[in-house]
């Protein structure tokens, strides 16, 4: 017997870049939920219900499914509520669009990545890059961080331990984020 596989209905209306700054989940990434994965997303569920957490530092090895995660942890904070929105930053994003916009149209992009309710970060460190754009990363994150009466909730991943990132990019950060939920995802999780 021959099975036909389902085609996936595609919408018909043209893509349209979003506004400077504003990044959505990749293609890829937007399948997944929280509950395709283990012991993690029981502790993201924590951090996306409680105010305890200023962020959540999401980290471990290449192909352990960080991003994954992170991006069904913005799904279920966004459910299906067209008011709640966030955006989804990748360092390559980030890189592309720090670099490409002038001085006056930084404030604006910072603005827009610093005020989102919800925020995913993924990757940081994963390339070498200009200090610029690194310390406008790290401006971003410090900012989010010093302001928890704002109700954000601020995701980072990364393939590095909070220590090596003290050592790599800045101390000062690392402490930052281990005021958050630390969590390290393994294979083993998924």
């Amino acid at each position: 017997m021959h099975r036909q596989a389902k085609r996936e209905q595609r919408p018909t209306e043209k893509w349209t870049p979003p506004p400077w700054g504003h990044s959505d989940i990749p293609g890829r990434y937007r399948r997944w939920r929280l509950r395709d994965f283990g012991p993690a997303a029981e502790r993201i569920r924590e951090f996306l219900v409680t105010d305890d957490y200023p962020g959540c530092y999401l980290w471990g090895e290449t192909g352990g499914r960080k991003t994954s995660l992170a991006a069904a942890a913005l799904i279920e904070a966004r459910g299906n509520r067209p008011d709640r929105w966030g955006d989804f930053v990748t360092p390559y994003c980030a890189t592309r669009t720090i670099r490409a916009v002038t001085d006056p149209a930084m404030n604006t992009v910072l603005r827009t990545w610093g005020a989102t309710p919800f925020l995913v970060l993924d990757d940081l460190g994963k390339h070498r890059d200009t200090p610029h754009v690194i310390e406008q990363l790290l401006f971003l994150l410090h900012e989010r961080y010093d302001w928890p009466e704002r109700a954000q909730k601020t995701i980072v991943t990364a393939n590095m331990d909070l220590d090596e990132l003290a050592e790599r990019i800045d101390p000062g950060t690392a402490r930052r984020l281990s005021e958050g939920m630390v969590i390290e995802l393994t294979c083993k999780e998924i």
